[in-house]
Formats: structure tokens, sequence, C-alpha cells
């Protein structure tokens, strides 16, 4: 494949239980270091300062799936803090209802909550998410200020220690070792959630929803996962300090703590599971140790704030990977690569089969229509799409190839006509139901997650956790057998040796590459390709060729400017102009009709400075198709 082909690095791996050696791994390190600290400060009076930091970190922990992982900057911590703090707080003080009891009942609510929340600002993006959960924390504030029943601006004073199968967990160092269980746990759950195959989903989804929603994301529904599983933590950790404090007030649960809160992340280093507790350490110890400067505190917080996003954004973490990465290289030692374990042995991996039954026509559409503000850009537009081979489609910008190749994807949805895949009516059909069904495209401008290696992004295309809820995430190995799938394409492809590389390491050529290995992973029944040669060398356009034209069983649409390049993939080509199809036929007859000449060089019989254009577009025709123009 030219200068696209390089070596390929020896295989090994340690099969599916690979997929849970970092959540072990994470969990261990945390109980090592919980136990440690626990027996430490057993007689220390910073104890319940370290119990109190255990706390935070399980809110962290939350947060850190929900910003460093899927990027939704949100500050509704302190809502579904307050939720389990205040309905522990009530239940077990004023209804005299056991500890486990109340906890329950407060995470439900606090689920129900979420779910709600998360559905009513599923449009939301970006500041405006973030201005939304802010409004959130100043409603709740206010309705807990005015509550009688839960103790108003006084707060809700009397709240029992914490009775678990009838034992009372009254003494600091007894609730610390509840509360570093339940981190544990916490950091397990969130640990292998980020790393399984729901994980790299949402990682996709992060970067790029529209890219995400081509291979069958359900981007609404693993947002939610996402935002439900950080209140679910919020709320475990708010129950626990409310019975670990014996009192709760509106003013603990303000926007001052969800600023703590984020700061304690970033401190620590976002994307990581176990940074937020190190920044949930200092952030919690540094008044009581340096008492000093309480009063200042605020001030610290905010120079310690801006000093760690201009200086190390990454944090603490950040800092130590950075620092090891350095001083192993002097020996070779590649470090805080992708691992491949379990990617690249084992058995083989199971892909949906889309392509397995080859039919005469892969796509019908039948009149489809767009219009945007009056503007039509597709107008009744007709095509049929081979189940076997490359189809072209072509003509001048603005002609409306790209929505027309919306469309098909379902990334948008016409205004009238239909459209038929593999002989079912997807018409009415969204982006990620057609993905599942077997349709895979390209983008114009390449859209890999630049947080995931190359296999993960290629390991996406695969589908194989599209259908996985919070259960299968956690026990089924999707992970692994989509990185086997991914492997496997690669392979085919010669690019097995760019695996660990993340895509802003790689040439655009390569990218484009790993963005085709990425819908092939999942063995499509149609590859949508946008404009792929854009932006290469008549080199690489020529190795792009080289695998399209060796693909087997996968029909291909293709829209493309260079006719070079298309002639040297097909004979079936398409015009389109103005949004609808003027052409539809070999390669060979473009010159000879006189509507494509006039439409696709857009050279028509226009008068320019008194002078026809018509033989320029013949001209130009003829240079690249290689067969003499006429009037057709």
């Amino acid at each position: 494949m030219g200068n696209l082909t390089l070596r390929r690095p020896s295989r090994g791996g340690s099969g599916a239980l690979g997929e849970w050696a970092r959540p072990l791994g994470h969990g261990t390190l945390v109980a090592g270091c919980g136990v440690i600290a626990l027996l430490a400060m057993q007689n220390s009076y910073l104890l319940p300062t370290l119990v109190l930091a255990i706390v935070f970190s399980i809110v962290v922990v939350g947060l850190d799936v929900q910003l460093g992982y899927a990027r939704q900057l949100v500050f509704s911590q302190p809502v579904f803090m307050a939720v389990g703090a205040y309905s522990t707080g009530y239940l077990t003080s004023v209804r005299q209802m056991g500890t486990v009891p109340a906890f329950l009942i407060g995470l439900g609510i606090s689920l129900v909550l979420a779910v709600v929340v998360a559905l009513a600002v599923s449009r939301a993006r970006g500041i405006a998410l973030t201005i939304v959960t802010v409004f959130l924390v100043l409603i709740l504030t206010n309705i807990l200020s005015v509550t009688k029943s839960l103790g108003g601006t006084d707060g809700l004073a009397g709240i029992p220690a914490a009775a678990i199968g009838g034992h009372e967990i009254s003494t600091p160092l007894q609730f610390g070792w509840l509360a570093l269980v339940v981190l544990v746990l916490c950091v397990g759950v969130a640990s292998r959630f980020v790393h399984s195959g729901t994980g790299v989903e949402v990682a996709l989804a992060a970067e790029s929803e529209e890219a995400a929603r081509a291979f069958g994301v359900h981007v609404a529904r693993r947002r939610l996962l996402v935002f439900v599983f950080a209140a679910a933590c919020a709320d475990i950790a708010g129950s626990l300090y409310a019975q670990s404090q014996g009192f709760v007030s509106p003013d603990g649960f303000n926007i001052t703590l969800a600023m703590n809160l984020l700061l304690m992340l970033y401190l620590g280093g976002k994307r990581s599971v176990i940074g937020g507790i190190a920044g949930s350490v200092i952030l919690t110890f540094l008044p009581v140790v340096f008492s000093g400067i309480a009063d200042y505190f605020l001030l610290v917080e905010g120079a310690a704030f801006v000093l760690v996003l201009l200086v190390a954004p990454d944090g603490i973490v950040g800092l130590v990977s950075t620092g090891v990465r350095r001083l192993t290289a002097r020996w070779g030692v590649r470090f805080g690569r992708a691992r491949l374990s379990g990617a690249v042995t084992g058995e083989e991996a199971t892909t949906p089969a889309h392509a397995a039954a080859t039919v005469d026509t892969v796509v019908h559409a039948r009149d489809l229509t767009k219009r945007y503000s009056g503007i039509t850009a597709v107008n009744e537009l007709s095509l049929a799409v081979p189940g076997t081979g490359i189809t072209a489609v072509i003509g001048p910008n603005g002609a409306g190839k790209s929505t027309f190749f919306d469309l098909i994807a379902g990334a948008q949805r016409s205004d009238a006509g239909t459209l038929q895949f593999r002989g079912a009516d997807v018409t009415g059909e969204p982006d990620w139901r057609r993905a599942r069904m077997g349709v895979a495209r390209t983008f114009q401008r390449v859209r890999l997650a630049e947080e995931l290696s190359v296999l993960d992004n290629v390991a996406a295309g695969s589908r194989l956790a599209n259908k996985a809820g919070l259960v299968r995430t956690l026990f089924v190995p999707n992970l692994t057998r989509a990185r086997r799938a991914a492997w496997q394409t690669l392979e085919r492809m010669e690019l097995s040796h760019l695996a660990a590389v993340r895509p802003g390491e790689l040439t655009l050529a390569n990218q484009r590459m790993v963005e085709l290995a990425r819908c092939l992973a999942g063995s499509p029944a149609l590859l949508l390709l946008d404009e792929p040669a854009s932006g290469l060398s008549d080199s690489q356009r020529s190795d792009l060729a080289q695998v399209l034209n060796a693909l087997e069983n996968v029909p291909v649409l293709i829209i493309e400017h260079d006719l070079d390049f298309v002639g040297a993939l097909t004979d079936h080509v398409v015009v389109v102009a103005l949004g609808e199809t003027i052409f539809d036929g070999r390669f060979d007859e473009l010159a000879a009709d006189r509507g494509v000449a006039d439409a696709f060089l857009s050279a028509g019989r226009h008068k320019a400075n008194g002078e026809s254009r018509t033989e320029d577009a013949d001209r130009s025709l003829e240079a690249a198709t290689g067969a003499p123009t006429g009037d057709g």
C-alpha cells in the first residue's frame, strides 16, 4: 500500500480478563491507600477530615466520568448530594426510619430526579447545559431554605449515626471504613464503565455526536446513563455526608461546593478515575492543616484553579504520567499508550454480518426532497444503488450531494419521498438505527476521537456495544471483542502498527485510512464515503483506490470531486445538479452528455467577457474522462 505500509508488531495479549485488570487495579490501589491512611490517622484529630475527603472523592469519581470522559460540564452534583443528605437525614431523624431504607429511598429519589433532569436538558450542550445546572443548584438551595419541615435556613440537626445490620457505626474510624468500601466500589464501577465498549462509545460521542450516531450509538441514552451514574455517586456521598456530620443545611450544597468539586477534579486530573481522589484529599486537608489561610481560602482556591488550568491542565496524575514517560523513554519503554491486552489473541471476533447476503439493490431512493427555509437542496431525487461495486456521486459545489448523503445515512430527514435499505423502508429511521442495520460512513472532515487510540477508534465501528446497558457493560467483555474485530481489520489494511497511536499523531492519509477501517470493522452492508480523497497526494489517492477496489461484497457509495480518482474506482457514475439527478450511467459516457458539461463544470453557455466558455468546459471534461465531448 505504498507509503501506508509499515511493519507489523508482534502479537500478544491476555484475553478477555484483561478488560477487568484496570478496574481491579484501580480499586486495589484506592483500597490500599485508604487502609493505610485510616490506620495512620485513627487516633488523630485529622481523622474526620479524612472521612470527609473520602466522601467528596465519591462525588468526584462520578464527576470525572461525566466531565472527564463524557465532557458534560455540569454543576448539578450539589443538587443530588442534597437529595441524598436531606432524605437520609429527614427519614432517620424525623421519621425514625432505619439507615438502609432511608438511603434506598433517597437514592431512588435521586435517580428519578436525574432521569427527569437529563431528559429535560437532553438538547442542551456545552455552556447551555452548564447554565441550566447552575440554576438547578440555585433553585434547590432556595427550596431548602424555605421548607420548614427540613429546617429552613437553620438546617436539619440531630441526624443519628448510621446503623447497618443492627450494628451502629458511631465512631469516625468505623464510618471511615464504610466510606472507603463505598469509594472502592464506585471506583471499580467507574473504571469498568470507562474502559468498556460503552466507554469507547461515550468517548466517541464526546468528540462528535454525529460520528457516534453514524456507528449505531444512541447518544441520548449514553448521555442519560452517564448523567444518572454521576447523580447516584453524588447521592450516595450526600447520604454519607449527612450521617458523618449529623447536620445538614442549605449553605452546604451551594454553588461554592460545585466549584470546589470541579477544582478537586482538575487538581487531581480528569480522565483518570482516581486522579480526582488526590485532588479531593488535598483540597479538603488544605484549610485544616494550614488554618492560617482559612479566611482567604476562596482566594487560594481561585488562584489554584487558574494555576492548574494554565500550568497543569491534566492535573497531578498528568504531571506524574508525563514524568514517568520521560524517564522511561531513555530505556525505550512506551508508557501511557493504549494497551492491546485481549485485542489480538483468543477467539475470533464476532461482528454483525450485515453484508453476508448480497442484494441486487442495497438502496432505493424515490423522489427524496429536502428544503431549508424555502431553499430546495434535494429535489425529488431518485437513485438505485447496486448491491455490489462502487457508485460515485459527482456534481458541482452546492449541487446537494452531501445533503443526499445525509438523507441516506439518516443524519437528516427528508421532507418528502421514500428510502428503502435492503428492501426495508427506513425513511423515518434515525441515523443510529440505520447504522445498526449496516450503514457505515466517513465524513468530509475526519472525525476520530482524539482521546482514544487508533485501535479503540476502529473498535467503535464494530457496534458490539451498541445495545449494552449498564449490566452488560459491567459484566460482558464487549471491548475485548470489539478490539479483536478492530485488530483484524487493521491487519487486513496493514495498519496494525498504528493500533496504539492517537489519531492526532497520524498524517491525514493515515487518519482517513483509520476512519475507513472503523467503517469496515462492523462488516457493513453499505459504505458511504464523503470525499475520502480530499487533501491527499496523488500517491495517497492511488493507495486509497487500491484499498477500495479490493473490497469484496461491500457496496460503496462515494461522493468525490476528483474525476481521475473516480475513474480509477468505478464505471457507475451519478451526476447531481441543483438537487436533481441529471446523469446515471457509465463513467466513459460522461463526456458525451451536454448537460453534464454545463452543470458539472458550471460552464453552461454563459458569456464571460463576451466569449462563450462552452469549449473550455468541453476540454476540461475531455481531460478528466479521456473521451471526446459532443452534443449528446
